[in-house]
This record gives C-alpha cells, sequence and structure tokens, in this order.
C-alpha cells in the first residue's frame, strides 16, 4: 500500500462517514497530478474543514467525485476565504465563453453547484456566520433566477414580440428574507404591470413567460433551484403570473390573514424594481 493510500484510509478511519471519505479520496487522488496530502496540508480553510465536509455532505462527496478540479478551484485563496456578494459570482459566472443557457442552462447548473460546494464548506469551517451563509445561498438563488429569467425573456420576445408592460419575480418565504438552508425550495411570485392587447394578451405573454422559467428549473441535472409557486393568489389553482391590478384586488377582497402576512417578506429578486416597488407601495 502506498503512502498515499495509507493516508487515505488514516483521514478517512478518523471521519464521520469513513466509506464515503475513503471513496471521494481515492476517486480524487486516482487522477490527480502530483501529491494529495501534500496539496491538502496548505489548503486554506484547513484539510480537516475539506475532511469534515466529505463526511457529512453527501452531495458534495459526489460533486467532487466527478469533478476534482473543483478541488483545486476551492484551494485558491480568493474563492475559499470570504464571501462573493452577487457582483463577484456574476462576474464569474460570466467569465467563461461558453453559452450559459446551452443544454438547458447546464453550464449555469455547473456553476451553481460549484458555488454551493464553496458555501459549504465555508460554512462547515466556520468561516460563514449563518446568516452570512443563508445571504449567500439567497444570492446564488437570485443570480440563477435572473439568468434564466433574462434568457426565456429574450427567446419570448424574439418568438412573440415584446409585451406593453413590465414584469418582475418577487421571492418570498426564506427566498425573501435571505434566509435560503442548503434544501431550501424558492418561493417566488411572477408578477406584470398591466392587461393589455398586442399579439397576445399581455397575461397570455407573462403566462407564457413563467411557464419557461419554471420548466428551465425543473429539468436538467445537476438541479437548480426548485420552484414552489404555492404563495402566489390562489395557490396551485391560480395562474403563474398575474397583473398588478389583479393582486391588488385578489389580497383586498379575497386574501386570507396568512397570505397577507406573508407579503411582508416579499422582495424584488429580478425584472422590474420599479413594478415590484409598486407592488410594495399598494
Amino acid at each position: 500500500m502506498s503512502s498515499q493510500a495509507r493516508w487515505i484510509k488514516s483521514k478517512a478511519k478518523g471521519s464521520l462517514n469513513p466509506v464515503q471519505v475513503e471513496t471521494t479520496l481515492s476517486e480524487i487522488a486516482s487522477g490527480w497530478d502530483g501529491s494529495l496530502p501534500d496539496f491538502l496540508h496548505d489548503f486554506p480553510l484547513g484539510e480537516e474543514a475539506l475532511i469534515h465536509l466529505l463526511a457529512v455532505s453527501q452531495i458534495c462527496a459526489e460533486r467532487l467525485q466527478r469533478d476534482p478540479g473543483l478541488l483545486r478551484w476551492l484551494a485558491r485563496p480568493e474563492i475559499s476565504m470570504s464571501d462573493r456578494g452577487p457582483r463577484r459570482m456574476l462576474a464569474d459566472l460570466h467569465g467563461s465563453s461558453e453559452s450559459i443557457a446551452a443544454e438547458n442552462f447546464r453550464p449555469l447548473r455547473l456553476w451553481k453547484a460549484r458555488e454551493m460546494t464553496r458555501i459549504a464548506l465555508r460554512e462547515v469551517a466556520e468561516a460563514s456566520a449563518l446568516e452570512d451563509t443563508t445571504a449567500e445561498l439567497s444570492c446564488l438563488a437570485g443570480v440563477c433566477l435572473a439568468t434564466v429569467y433574462e434568457e426565456c425573456d429574450t427567446r419570448l420576445r424574439a418568438r412573440a414580440g415584446a409585451p406593453g408592460t413590465e414584469f418582475t419575480i418577487l421571492g418570498m418565504g426564506k427566498l425573501g428574507g435571505r434566509e435560503l438552508n442548503h434544501s431550501s425550495d424558492i418561493d417566488l411570485i411572477f408578477l406584470y404591470g398591466e392587461e393589455g392587447q398586442g399579439r397576445f394578451t399581455n397575461h397570455e405573454w407573462h403566462n407564457r413567460l413563467a411557464e419557461q422559467i419554471v420548466k428551465s428549473f425543473s429539468g436538467g441535472e445537476p438541479n437548480l433551484f426548485r420552484i414552489d409557486l404555492r404563495l402566489r393568489p390562489e395557490g396551485s389553482a391560480g395562474p403563474l403570473a398575474r397583473s398588478l391590478e389583479s393582486m391588488e384586488n385578489y389580497y383586498a377582497g379575497f386574501g386570507e390573514t396568512w397570505e397577507r402576512l406573508a407579503l411582508i417578506k416579499a422582495r424584488h429578486v429580478c425584472g422590474s424594481k420599479e413594478l415590484a416597488y409598486e407592488f410594495s407601495r399598494q
């Protein structure tokens, strides 16, 4: 048995999940250029933090098994030693020459999985406070949502012409409160400005847009976030998108107390900030 294999067995034995840790480290080491123990000795957040992540998170372990190069990315101090707001996330996402929307947003899905691993590593290393972790996860969801929305909006405009009103997406629940955890759904409400008639009615146009956004999130691997639309007016029985006036009429005349209370956490995520502000002002 090589010294590296003995090292792997030793690290796995001392972990909370020996089988998963040994499997992951062995898979990484099988194609690693150089000594894995030496590389991890200087790991910015500490070797112990990485081993603990591999032990407690099956999904992170599987990501590193599929893509050992992710470990080199995580070892860059500018990546792992500080949190990343939306500007840094977007700059990194758009830095690739590959089309983000290719293969049902596969590049976006891979990028999101990488960021989720980084956030999880910082959390187990205690390099990030709980409120910072939930804020980063919420930021990540917002970047993914804005990216998909912009692409779907562009495609629909090319096929069906431009609508005569604005559109916005509101985050509700944990997303609205910037409190997402690693397994959270994202609660959304789709809202457009006013009714109108063009090639399609504004209602038809924006419900098609909402359908495309939901469809893009629901299919493909690795997964994006699960979308939950049950907090919208009428829940699962209601249309995906409503006009501002329709929203106002619903909450004024039919909305239950708990539905109005849920609006406390409503927050603009992407689309028209002005329309989101107008909705909150009402």
